[in-house]
C-alpha cells in the first residue's frame, strides 16, 4: 500500500504498533471527553454527555452531582451555551504501567461571554475499541475537576 504526500511523493505506508501512538490517541480522546462533557447548550447537552462521554470515561458521579445541582437546567433555562477546548499542549501524560496513564488538562471554556480556566486530572487506561463510540479504546476513570477560575479580560 501506498500514499501520496501533499507535494505528490508517493511513499510505501508501514506498520504503526499502537503503543508508538498511544499519547497522540491519549490527547486527542481526552479532546473528545472535553468535547462531548463541556461543549453544551440546551439542545445538545442530553445528546452529548450521556450518549457520547459516557462511552470514553466513568463520570457517573459527576454528571449525578451536576443534575442534582441543577446544572443542566441552566442550559436549558437560561440558553447557556458553553464551549470548551482543549489545546494538545495543555495536556500532559505520564505513564503508570504499560496500559495505564496520569493524565493532567487545562481546559478554556467559555460560557456565553465569559472565560474561564478549569484545571483537571485523571486516569486513562487502554482497553477494547468499539467504533464508532470509543474509537481509541481508552478509559478515563478517577477524573477529578481541581480548579475553575475565570480569566479577566479578554
Amino acid at each position: 500500500m501506498y500514499s501520496i504526500k501533499e507535494n505528490g511523493e508517493i511513499v510505501p505506508l508501514e506498520w504503526v504498533n499502537r503503543r508508538d501512538n498511544i499519547k497522540i490517541e491519549i490527547k486527542h480522546h481526552l479532546q473528545m471527553v472535553v468535547e462531548d462533557f463541556y461543549s453544551l447548550n440546551q439542545f445538545t447537552w442530553e445528546e452529548k454527555v450521556v450518549n457520547k462521554a459516557f462511552w470514553l470515561g466513568d463520570f457517573e458521579k459527576l454528571h449525578a452531582y451536576r443534575e442534582s445541582s441543577g446544572y443542566y437546567n441552566k442550559f436549558i433555562q437560561y440558553n447557556v451555551i458553553q464551549e470548551a477546548v482543549l489545546l494538545p499542549e495543555n495536556i500532559e501524560v505520564t505513564p503508570i504501567d504499560k496500559n495505564n496513564f496520569n493524565f493532567n488538562i487545562i481546559i478554556n471554556i467559555t460560557v456565553n461571554a465569559k472565560k474561564y480556566v478549569l484545571f483537571s486530572r485523571g486516569k486513562i487506561k487502554v482497553t477494547d475499541r468499539n467504533f464508532p463510540y470509543n474509537p481509541h479504546g481508552l478509559w478515563v476513570y478517577d477524573y477529578i475537576e481541581d480548579q475553575l477560575t475565570e480569566v479577566e479580560g479578554k
